[in-house]
This record gives C-alpha cells, sequence and structure tokens, in this order.
C-alpha cells in the first residue's frame, strides 16, 4: 500500500511534502531480507537452517532478485538427506507490510519490490 501526503496551503509545507513523497516512492522499491530458511520444517526444528545472510547478500537493496533454492546455491550442508525441502524468506519493500515467499528445493525463488 502506498500512502499519499495530503498537502497543505502554505508554501512550506508543500516543500516538505513533495520530500517526503519522493522519500517513499525511492523506499519502496529496496527489498530488506528480515529472515529466511532452507529445509524441512515439517520434519522438525533441526531440519532447517537459517539462511538469511545469504539470501540478505544477494537480495537486499535491489529492486528485484532471483535465487536458486538448494544446499549448494546457498553454500549450507543438508539437513535432511532424501526428504522434500523448501526456501521461506520473508521480506519488506522499503517501509511495507512484511511479505514471505515460498518455493521448493531445486527451484528459483524471487522476491520483488515494483512500485505499487
Amino acid at each position: 500500500m502506498f500512502h499519499r501526503i495530503v498537502l497543505s496551503l502554505t508554501i512550506g509545507s508543500l516543500t516538505v511534502a513533495a520530500a517526503l513523497s519522493a522519500a517513499a516512492q525511492a523506499d519502496y522499491g529496496k527489498i530488506s531480507v528480515r529472515r529466511a530458511f532452507y529445509g524441512s520444517a515439517e520434519e522438525g526444528p533441526d531440519r532447517v537452517i537459517e539462511v538469511t545472510s545469504a539470501v540478505s547478500s544477494q537480495c537486499d537493496g535491489k529492486a528485484a532478485c532471483s535465487f536458486k533454492c538448494s544446499a549448494q546455491d546457498l553454500k549450507v550442508y543438508n539437513p535432511n538427506p532424501s526428504h522434500p525441502k523448501t526456501c521461506t524468506v520473508s521480506f519488506h519493500c522499503g517501509s511495507e507490510t512484511l511479505q514471505t515467499t515460498v518455493v521448493s528445493a531445486g527451484t528459483r525463488a524471487t522476491l520483488n519490490c515494483s512500485n505499487p
């Protein structure tokens, strides 16, 4: 959701409101990864690895990014060999509401923060 600023009638307020609106637009398009996990959550907490750092290094500050959900590409060990796994990534687009993306291992996850 994008918030609009109501402009005041005074010239000083108009300048400030325009600057706030431009700042809000500039901030919206940047990905900020909060948490990322790889593994088989349904198998138990010891079958999941936190991969926030790996995903953040590829995606933070970009308008969009894509990465392969695999132990090899995320440079981690396989927490549950021979079992299905997923990547779960929670991220913000600027100051917007937290979004979560879940993809199956072996596929590409795409995070996208384009203007609403």
